[in-house]
């Protein structure tokens, strides 16, 4: 098999060269700065760049502004915080298993516990969500089959009772669960 060997500086012009006026005419140059020009302005434009950053500012309700109240609640009751909804995908090798998992979890807070508290849970949440997809992907399939779901929400209520929240979890709600495999 022949191979070629290409010089680089002879049979192919490199791109600065072509740039700097040895392949493009002055028209092609002009076409090219004002595309550029027209691109920066739009750029420019952009909701994101021109408000600042995307809406971290005061005016948008980011950092510095006042936070969104929150409903009335009574101080005897417990309070409850949604964590979202979950969609797994669980697979076991071991097992020759994939189940899709779907659910919803919720934090029950216990009586008494402020507003503060509440807002505090904001930044909390993704830490919380990230221990409840341990606990269940630590499940296995007779737990995950039981209709109480008992060892789940023990679980669960274990892993995120661990976390080092500002207030402390009194229970956990699974609710909207389904279970597939496939």
């Amino acid at each position: 098999m022949a191979t070629t060997n290409i010089t680089w500086s002879r049979e192919l012009p490199s791109l600065a060269a072509t740039f700097q006026g040895g392949g493009l005419s002055d028209r092609t140059r002009m076409a090219l700065r004002a595309l550029f020009f027209f691109a920066l302005l739009a750029f420019l434009q952009c909701p994101a760049f021109a408000s600042g950053g995307g809406g971290h500012g005061e005016a948008a309700g980011g950092h510095g502004a006042e936070p969104a109240p929150l409903p009335p609640h009574d101080p005897k009751l417990p309070r409850a915080i949604d964590l979202g909804s979950f969609d797994l995908r669980n697979f076991r090798p071991t097992h020759n298993e994939i189940a899709s998992l779907k659910f919803a979890v919720h934090v029950v807070l216990p009586p008494g516990t402020t507003d503060d508290t509440v807002r505090e849970f904001e930044h909390w949440k993704r830490r919380l969500r990230d221990q409840a997809i341990t606990a269940i992907r630590s499940a296995t399939t007779d737990d995950l089959a039981d209709p109480k779901l008992e060892r789940v929400h023990r679980l669960l209520y274990l892993r995120l009772k661990r976390v080092p929240t500002p207030q402390g979890i009194s229970d956990v709600y699974v609710t909207d669960f389904a279970m597939s495999s496939g």
